[in-house]
């Protein structure tokens, strides 16, 4: 897993950080809200970073999880703009990485979580004709090198 940005942090990831910058700051709970201040500035710089203009709309593929179950699910990100998938539709956490060659997130919320995979539409026209499994694997590609290009990443 190549992990682009998570809203989950660590304060002992950021010692050497916190002690240059905050050396006077001893409190866990002062650590943290500064260290989370820092992770939401790097989400910004993330969303900077990957706006990029694919060419066409972006599908995300959603396993969702509620209280009552999970059930599968599709949200279009019309735009077209990589950097658009950093929505956290109303969930409280989220971390957003490339595995097995597909750009995913993880959503966190108070009943569970979803997963999501993020396609590259190639003929907008086939959605409705079709269940999804079958759209997604034959008119949908991988925006995982599109990712990888930008900062340089190899598997």
């Amino acid at each position: 897993m190549i992990k682009i940005w998570s809203s989950e942090v660590d304060i002992d990831d950021y010692k050497d950080y916190l002690e240059e910058c905050f050396p006077g700051v001893t409190d866990d709970d002062e650590k943290y809200n500064i260290v989370s201040e820092l992770n939401k500035e790097y989400l910004d710089d993330e969303r900077m970073n990957l706006r990029i203009d694919v060419g066409s709309p972006i599908i995300e593929v959603a396993d969702l999880g509620f209280w009552n179950g999970r059930t599968q699910g599709y949200h279009l990100i019309t735009s077209g703009i990589l950097s658009d998938i950093f929505n956290f539709h109303g969930c409280d956490d989220a971390t957003f990485f490339i595995e097995d060659g597909e750009l995913r997130s993880t959503l966190y919320h108070h009943d569970g979580h979803h997963n999501i995979v993020y396609r590259k539409v190639k003929d907008m026209d086939r959605l409705h004709e079709m269940p999804l499994d079958e759209f997604v694997s034959k008119y949908t590609e991988s925006l995982a090198d599109a990712v990888k290009k930008v900062y340089g990443w190899k598997e």
